[in-house]
């Protein structure tokens, strides 16, 4: 084994160090976060609530149970979407890229693209696409390739020739009606590398580090196809409907509504039937209890009524709000 000067071990010993601390903060980080909120909502926020609200136990279980969602919901949540906020900030960032997509540099290694390159073909870049099921994108001087699986299982999944590709950049550059509503993005991985063929296919893909989806749009746009005229290509950039506030409002004061002036009856009908449970579950047991002249338990029903009622309509109002926003112009 040939051994290394040791100047080049210090090097390779101070790139490990800083793709290790590079993990830890991506990864590790949240997960500490996350269990400090969760402590402090067991063990600190939830026994005063319990305390204040519900008095001396025994406790009654429908209101522990709302108190039990009113304090937890929220201490998964709000993590969760700090995490999102953060992560779509450092995938910005060159500088964690080694740590991002040094999946994708490690399967390069591996035997996969030996078994499907052709004559002549060379890796140009690797790119890692995280999810539920981890994809591996591959360009070469000839193709475009997407594999699919973890290692003991990856199989090529499509291909496509690089002279088929006629965009690739930024997905924001493509039509706003294949982007997903803002409340969905809280909860997907957002999508920053779109590319178009001749087709008309686009194609939206989660790369692990933005740096690199920068890099290989790059690389794909310097000899872009050029289609004949019976092939059909993508319209970008397309000229949106000015927004139809009346819609949003009211979708926000009775959820359903502007689904429904938007023609958009089955997610109208879902909302409608999501307000009229929320009323019998939580207003109703809340108007019963003022009406009993009921102490015990009053503020802890309010919340809970209140609480449900603004996430409902927070998501109603978003909703009509994206597809108002991305109504293409006819």
């Amino acid at each position: 084994m040939e051994k290394l000067w040791p100047g080049a071990q210090g090097l390779e010993q101070r790139a490990a160090g800083r793709l290790t601390g590079q993990r830890l903060r991506i990864h590790a980080l949240p997960v500490l976060v996350r269990l400090a909120v969760l402590a402090v909502a067991a063990f600190l926020v939830f026994p005063m609530l319990q305390s204040a609200l519900l008095g001396a136990p025994p406790y009654p279980f429908a209101p522990s149970l709302h108190l039990v969602l009113l304090v937890f919901v929220p201490a998964l949540l709000l993590p969760a979407w700090w995490q999102h906020w953060r992560h779509d900030r450092l995938i910005a960032r060159g500088a964690y890229e080694p740590a991002l997509n040094g999946r994708a540099v490690d399967w390069l290694r591996s035997t996969d693209f030996d078994r499907v390159k052709l004559e002549g073909e060379l890796a140009r870049e690797t790119v890692y696409l995280p999810g539920w099921r981890p994809r591996w994108l591959l360009v070469t001087n000839r193709r475009v390739l997407l594999f699919t699986g973890e290692q003991r299982e990856r199989r090529l999944l499509s291909e496509w020739p690089r002279r088929s590709i006629v965009f690739a950049g930024s997905p924001h550059d493509v039509p706003p009606h294949l982007r997903p509503a803002p409340w969905r993005q809280a909860f997907m991985r957002a999508p920053n590398l779109a590319l178009a063929f001749t087709t008309g296919t686009v194609l939206q893909l989660h790369c692990a580090s933005g740096a690199t989806a920068l890099r290989v749009a790059e690389l794909l746009m310097s000899s872009p196809a050029l289609p004949d005229e019976t092939m059909v290509v993508p319209a970008f950039r397309i000229e949106r409907t000015p927004r139809r506030w009346h819609e949003v409002f009211a979708s926000m004061l009775l959820p359903g509504a502007g689904q429904c002036l938007q023609g958009r009856f089955l997610p109208a009908g879902l909302l409608f039937a999501l307000a009229l449970l929320l009323f019998v579950q939580a207003w109703a047991p809340f108007a019963r209890m003022l009406r009993d002249g009921a102490t015990q338990g009053v503020g802890l029903a309010f919340a809970w009524a209140a609480g449900t009622s603004l996430l409902l309509v927070l998501v109603a109002g978003s909703d009509a709000w994206h597809f108002s926003a991305a109504r293409l112009r006819r």
